[in-house]
């Protein structure tokens, strides 16, 4: 006769087994839910229908520039010169207004400082076989002293005549209650959505990513692959430094710095959140939301500015941690 007993180590074992695949799936998005209801509870005008338009205004230059880092870490690179993209479309944008030009070949030739930039990395990836981290290392060191020789050393550009309406409502405009810039993350969100996960060249981004060799045995073009996503995500990183430039009404010098490493950080957290530890758009987003929340609360409990960057710090190490080792206990 069966007792039962023999199953019960394998029940004993199933246990700490589902709770570690539940930390290493969904730990990242328990881990946001429960910063925002502690949030809620201690900092007043938290969970209020202006302040979470605010946060999603504050995050969409980083939640857009993070869909970029997203396609070029699925594709399996890395774009250290993403934040030299953004400082690309602002500066480009700003400096052809201030030269008279109007809002439309403006924001052209801003989204074309950044396709260049893409350009460059991927014919220096994809053309010469540089590794990604020293082929945008590069061109990061490179467009940065650009810039500073552009900007005579770091001097901010202010259109004499002003920034047109049209111009500035990129950055200050609002559809009904709704600010321009949430609308532009949703829009760019849904269609890299679309494009990464609905679409061929999605799988072919993520088949390159995971084994390039076995992809170009398939059939893929693996160069024209990797040199579309160093292209697309910069070119989109440039269209999110319009913004900011419409923002502020100004082009200001290496203001994409900060974004780089936010933008990675958002996608490794977004990593976390996908079943596959893949990069994915959505992923990205709830770690852009993750940062530009854990910031937004901070200001709101007046913590001071130099404690800031260490507990956003330790928080996002605490949450990859914690992901990182449930993943190793699952398996």
């Amino acid at each position: 006769m069966h007792t039962g007993a023999e199953n019960r180590p394998i029940v004993a074992l199933r246990r700490p087994l589902l709770k570690w695949t539940f930390v290493a799936e969904y730990g990242t998005l328990a881990a946001f839910v429960t910063m925002c209801l502690v949030l809620s509870a201690i900092a007043p005008g938290f969970l209020t229908f202006d302040n979470i338009l605010t946060i999603l205004r504050q995050i969409s230059v980083l939640g857009i520039i993070s869909l970029g880092m997203t396609l070029v870490m699925a594709s399996g690179g890395i774009d250290l010169s993403i934040g030299e993209a953004l400082d690309a479309g602002a500066l480009v944008s700003i400096s052809l207004i201030a030269a008279g030009f109007g809002a439309v070949p403006s924001i052209l030739g801003g989204l074309a400082g950044g396709l260049v930039i893409g350009a460059i990395n991927g014919l220096l990836v994809a053309g010469f076989g540089v590794m990604p981290f020293l082929a945008t290392l590069g061109v990061h060191s490179m467009v940065m002293s650009l810039e500073m020789v552009y900007t005579r050393g770091g001097l901010p550009i202010y259109p004499y005549g002003g920034v047109p309406a049209s111009f500035n409502f990129l950055g200050r405009g609002f559809i009904g209650p709704v600010p321009f810039p949430v609308v532009a993350l949703a829009a760019c969100l849904l269609l890299f959505y679309l494009m990464l996960h609905r679409l061929t060249l999605g799988r072919y981004v993520y088949a390159v990513g995971e084994n390039p060799e076995a992809s170009r045995l398939s059939g893929v073009n693996v160069r024209l692959v990797t040199f579309g996503s160093y292209v697309i995500a910069s070119v989109i990183a440039a269209f999110a430094g319009i913004i900011l430039a419409s923002r502020v009404s100004s082009g200001q010098p290496l203001a994409g710095e900060p974004y780089l490493l936010d933008s990675i950080a958002a996608v490794f957290m977004g990593r976390t959140v996908s079943r596959e530890g893949k990069a994915s758009i959505l992923g990205s987003l709830v770690g852009a939301a993750f940062l530009g929340t854990v910031m937004n609360g901070m200001t709101l409990l007046n913590v001071v500015f130099y404690m800031q960057t260490f507990i956003k710090g330790a928080l996002l190490l605490g949450v990859l941690a914690l992901a990182s080792y449930a993943r190793t206990r699952r398996t």
